[in-house]
């Protein structure tokens, strides 16, 4: 059986500190984009390969995303009745796709407020866009917890989250299904917790 990472954020109580989506407001906080950048551009990127694009315009397609963010982001408005931040960045990510695959066909930009409307809508139901997103905060969930975790419950713990077996997991990893049960346990309680904690701050980051 494979383990599935599914989160539940319903109950985890919003941060009180200032998000990096407050401080990207200010275009000028060169510290703050950079760090923007350096958490989703990866996001951008990997979404980008999995639809079939290739690394040189994946790049490209990321710059064009942080440049229209850059741009917005300052007058940005946001209501969270009309939809959540990672289907907004999914809108700006599309539609930098079309400007680098089909530049003769660029249609003009559309204000973030316009966007947002259609964040509900079902085209924008995206499978490969929602992985990449989960396994986003995965990555960066775990990255916080390395200098706690052992080094053997990381590895146990990627090996399930990648769609291995306890089973094989045990044996690849010379443990009993016993031992993987309980890594799997306690580090999965862990990163649903960190992870939570990141959606529900990014999620305020962009409250008004």
């Amino acid at each position: 059986m494979c383990f599935v990472l599914v989160l539940d954020v319903s109950h985890t109580s919003l941060t009180t500190r200032s998000s990096l989506l407050d401080r990207v407001r200010n275009n000028q906080d060169v510290h703050a984009w950079h760090k923007f950048d350096q958490q989703y551009g990866e996001l951008i990127i990997r979404y980008c390969r999995r639809r079939g694009i290739g690394l040189a315009d994946a790049e490209d397609i990321r710059q064009l995303t942080m440049q229209t963010l850059i741009k917005v982001m300052p007058t940005f408005q946001y209501l969270r009745t009309r939809g959540k931040f990672r289907n907004y960045l999914l809108l700006v990510v599309r539609q930098s796709i079309g400007r680098q695959l089909k530049p003769a066909k660029q249609a003009k930009v559309v204000a973030i407020s316009d966007q947002l409307q259609f964040a509900h809508d079902e085209h924008l139901e995206d499978s490969l866009w929602e992985t990449e997103w989960r396994y986003y905060h995965y990555r960066k969930a775990m990255a916080t917890l390395q200098q706690s975790l052992e080094p053997q419950s990381a590895v146990v713990f990627e090996d399930l989250l990648y769609g291995h077996s306890v089973q094989d997991t045990a044996r690849n990893r010379g443990l009993t299904e016993a031992a993987v049960y309980k890594i799997k346990s306690r580090v999965f309680r862990r990163v649903s917790a960190l992870v939570a904690q990141q959606i529900n701050d990014e999620e305020r980051g962009l409250r008004v």
